[in-house]
C-alpha cells in the first residue's frame, strides 16, 4: 500500500497542472495547491487501507506469526516523513511536465526500475552483490520501506540511521521540488 500511495501520488501530481491548466491562469488561485492535492487524496487512500493492513496483521498473529505488535504504531510516523518527499516530488515534476511533456511518460518508466531497486518484494540481505546493494541503499524510497517493514512485519520501532536517512530524503525530496517549482512557476 505504501508503494501505490508514492507511485499514484507521482504520477497524478506530475499531470495536475497540464490537466488543470484553466485554474493557473486566475491570478488568485496558487498554482502549489494543484500537485498537493492527488498526494493528499492518495494518502488518504492509504490511511483507508490501513485497517485491512490491522486486520491482516491481527489473522497472522493470531495464527502464531510474529507480526504487528507495538511497533505498527510508528507506521504513521513512517508516513509523515514520507509526505514530504512525495509532495517535493511532486511539485517539481509537476513544473517540468508543463514545459515538458515526457516527464509523465519518463516518471512511468523510472517508477518501474525504482519499484526494483527498493526492496519491496525481497530482503535487502538477498541482494548479493555488493554495488548492486549500493544501489538499493541509496533508492529514496529504501528508507521507508525498511521502516515500514520494521514497523509492521517485525513489530519493532525502525532503528534511529532509518529515521536520519528518512529525514534527509524528506528534506531533499522537498526542497528539490520546491526549487524547481518556484523558479518555474512563472512559465506555467
Amino acid at each position: 500500500f505504501p508503494w501505490i500511495w508514492f507511485s499514484s501520488a507521482l504520477g497524478e501530481g506530475t499531470t495536475s497542472l497540464t490537466a488543470n491548466s484553466g485554474l493557473i491562469r486566475r491570478a488568485v488561485f496558487p498554482a502549489e495547491l494543484l500537485p498537493m492535492v492527488p498526494v493528499l487524496a492518495n494518502l488518504v487512500h492509504l490511511l483507508l487501507a490501513l485497517p485491512v493492513v490491522a486486520l491482516g496483521l491481527l489473522v497472522a498473529r493470531l495464527s502464531g506469526h510474529a507480526v504487528g505488535g507495538w511497533g505498527a504504531g510508528a507506521t504513521l510516523g513512517v508516513m509523515a516523513f514520507e509526505l514530504p518527499l512525495v509532495g517535493g516530488l511532486a511539485l517539481g515534476l509537476a513544473a517540468l511536465h508543463a514545459h515538458f511533456k515526457d516527464v509523465r511518460d519518463l516518471l512511468t518508466s523510472v517508477l518501474t526500475l525504482l519499484f526494483f531497486l527498493t526492496p519491496v518484494l525481497y530482503p535487502l540481505e538477498a541482494v548479493p552483490h555488493p554495488t548492486l546493494a549500493l544501489v538499493v541503499k541509496l533508492s529514496p524510497a529504501t528508507p521507508f520501506t525498511l521502516a515500514y517493514q520494521d514497523a509492521l512485519f517485525f513489530g519493532r520501532l525502525p532503528a534511529l540511521s532509518l529515521w536520519l536517512q528518512m529525514a534527509a530524503w524528506a528534506v531533499a525530496g522537498f526542497a528539490f521540488g520546491a526549487v524547481l517549482f518556484r523558479r518555474l512557476r512563472d512559465t506555467l
